[in-house]
């Protein structure tokens, strides 16, 4: 039950409508207890909930013999109720003022309520506009500052912001955000994974290492005949001392396809740097050598022909 309906559910009503900008919310329960209730607690309570959620444009009630429906007029509203037998019954109900705007807090009229506060996270470029709401605070994505109906009283805006982390890293590799799906061995890091990202504007890495070599060149060409250079990608260099001609003829393949992101992993003893390179030439033979972590990425990793990967 949303907090609007739950507000009101104490009236006991068979059905409860509740007209909002988006829409109606509607309350079905056993009822039998509108006449009691109202005899009760009178209209008041009613009355508040208008003033509290000048969103809320009417009200209606319907139970045994009985339809009460309650529709705003600016500061206040029509009642009107009807039972079986015919008679009826009209007055005007004041409402009370709503929440006041202050020399701290303005009122906001939002477009729409963000039902889930999580999707507010999935966009750091939008801004976000906290509301109160008798419910408490409720977000909004856009709206306008100021009175009208449906106006809030507006509690803080989060003004947008760059994407997060080093812009060098986004300019460099072509990507909108900061984000990386790394290189898992074995081809967990699928080539679907990696043109997945790649066409959703971030960068994976291939996860070759482990793999045999047709797997790898499969899994390869996949990736470069579904992203060519338009896309991000990168591709995973597992070190492998035991078959070192398995890591060579990866390097041959990385070349011969012109893969230009490179993460060298598991050279443990060799260097202790670590990461991603980029690779720029077209030599047919490489040959590795340690020395990162003193020359920096991109100076130690040298091809035969004399051409450096950086």
């Amino acid at each position: 039950m949303s907090p609007v309906l739950d507000a009101l559910a104490s009236y006991g009503a068979r059905t409860l409508r509740v007209v909002l900008p988006g829409g109606v919310e509607e309350l079905a329960s056993e009822g039998g207890g509108l006449a009691v209730a109202v005899d009760a607690h009178g209209l008041t309570p009613i009355a508040e909930f208008l003033g509290a959620n000048p969103d809320v444009s009417s009200l209606e009630f319907e139970d045994d013999g009985v339809t009460l429906s309650v529709v705003r007029q600016g500061t206040s509203a029509k009642v009107d109720v009807r039972w079986s037998g015919g008679e009826h019954l009209e007055e005007c109900l004041a409402l009370p003022a709503a929440p006041a705007a202050t020399a701290e807090t303005a009122l906001f009229v939002p477009d729409a309520i963000v039902e889930d506060p999580l999707d507010l996270i999935h966009d750091p470029s939008a801004p976000v506009f906290v509301v109160e709401t008798a419910e408490g605070h409720a977000f909004a994505r856009s709206g306008t500052v100021g009175s009208g109906a449906g106006a809030l009283p507006l509690v803080a805006k989060l003004e947008p912001t760059d994407a997060l982390g080093d812009s060098g890293f986004r300019e460099r590799l072509g990507v909108k955000a900061n984000y990386v799906a790394g290189a898992m061995a074995g081809g967990i890091a699928s080539p679907e994974l990696v043109i997945a990202m790649g066409k959703a504007g971030y960068i994976g890495f291939f996860g070759a290492g482990g793999l045999p070599m047709e797997a790898v060149r499969a899994g390869v060409l996949e990736i470069r005949q579904a992203l060519g250079d338009d896309y991000a990608q990168g591709f995973n260099l597992l070190h492998n001392p035991v078959e070192p001609h398995v890591e060579e003829a990866t390097v041959d393949l990385y070349l011969e396809q012109g893969c230009k992101v490179v993460s060298a992993s598991a050279y443990m003893g060799a260097f202790t740097g670590g990461g991603a390179v980029s690779v720029q030439g077209s030599s047919p033979r490489c040959q590795w050598r340690c020395g990162l972590s003193q020359h920096g990425f991109g100076q130690g990793f040298q091809t035969r022909g004399g051409r450096t990967l950086s």
